[in-house]
């Protein structure tokens, strides 16, 4: 699948992180993705990724998201932001797949509020539309994040939650009359909500250098499972990462 590795990282809030001790912090780095996305006939791939959090005065970029902050204090911030959706599939990624048409990469324009409660806690809500016009539709997520730190450690779990309209989910997970055949068939997609969750581990390496080990969980609901092009509820990924402070 031409599915994009940094939106995996976002969903779970892996470029959130910041540095060890909690402070937000401009970091690049690299990591070793392990993925399992529950595609038909579609083995777990491990892909390496660059990764970068950068941010100056409102304007932010964090992994895939480029954001301003329309409003912002030391515990909140309602932000304007533009962030990458759905990776999409070539139809020759997989035999299965032969007679579909490629389904395009779309990004997604709205807001994003944030609130942080001390160190330990924050919760963060986020709704978009897709502006590329391929998927043509809406999505929307909750997560909230508790952190616990010891000495150079922080490790952080998340629980989230994603909205996904009718009209994205049809694009990335039917299967058009005219792409239906004996094994696959016609099928239209209707709006879900998937949950997930994830544990992330931080340490400090000397001044700059941070290390970051992540595993997390994704289920997938009734819109995308009841869709031919899956074989499985759910998706796996593991990331091991290094990266820069500056």
């Amino acid at each position: 699948m031409k599915q994009v590795a940094f939106i995996v990282l976002l969903h779970f809030g892996i470029l959130a992180f910041g540095q060890p001790g909690g402070q937000p912090g401009n970091m690049a780095g690299m990591a070793v993705l392990i993925i399992d996305d529950g595609y038909r006939d579609m083995e777990s791939r491990t892909l390496a990724v660059p990764f970068l959090r950068y941010e100056k005065g409102r304007f932010f970029l964090n992994g895939p998201t480029l954001g301003f902050h329309l409003y912002q204090n030391d515990s909140s911030s309602v932000s304007a932001v533009l962030s990458a959706g759905f990776g999409g599939y070539d139809a020759r990624d997989s035999a299965y797949f032969t007679g579909m048409a490629d389904r395009d990469f779309s990004a997604f324009a709205g807001i994003q509020w944030e609130r942080r409660f001390g160190r330990s806690y924050s919760l963060s809500l986020m709704a978009g539309t897709d502006v590329t016009g391929h998927a043509d539709g809406m999505m929307g997520r909750a997560s909230v994040t508790r952190n616990w730190f010891a000495g150079s450690w922080r490790v952080a779990g998340s629980l989230s939650v994603d909205w996904i309209s009718d009209d994205v989910t049809d694009y990335y997970y039917g299967v058009l009359p005219e792409e239906a055949r004996a094994d696959r068939p016609a099928y239209q997609g209707t709006a879900t909500w998937n949950p997930g969750c994830s544990v992330m581990a931080t340490r400090s390496l000397g001044e700059r250098a941070v290390f970051t080990v992540m595993v997390g969980y994704g289920r997938y609901g009734s819109g995308i499972t009841d869709s031919p092009l899956v074989e499985q509820d759910e998706s796996l990924f593991g990331m091991m990462g290094l990266g820069w402070t500056f």
